[in-house]
């Protein structure tokens, strides 16, 4: 009893360090990469924020936005390289043929 809630105050610490940006793990966003998430998804939540090195550094950013679960793709300079959203299927346009 004593391991586990030892266990659930070290995971409390780091989730409050996470969040305040002091973990090791946590990923800074530039000012650019902050700006237009910002403008596209003014009233989202961030859930997870990745950093992708490949020929260029670019940030992977999931969101949540009025119930709807999206991934943003933008590099360094805030050009947005693809975003992928939720569609319910009632939503989808339908095939009259």
């Amino acid at each position: 009893m004593v391991l586990s809630a030892s266990i659930l105050g070290v995971a409390a610490i780091c989730v409050t360090a996470f969040a305040r940006g002091h973990c090791k793990k946590a990923v800074q966003l530039p000012d650019s990469v902050d700006a237009i998430i910002k403008k596209m998804y003014p009233s989202a939540d961030t859930k997870k924020i990745k950093m992708e090195k490949m020929n260029i550094i670019a940030y992977e950013i999931d969101l949540k936005e009025k119930g709807r679960e999206t991934s943003v793709l933008v590099c360094e300079d805030g050009t947005v390289v693809s975003f992928e959203s939720e569609v319910p299927f009632e939503n989808l346009p339908k095939n009259d043929k």
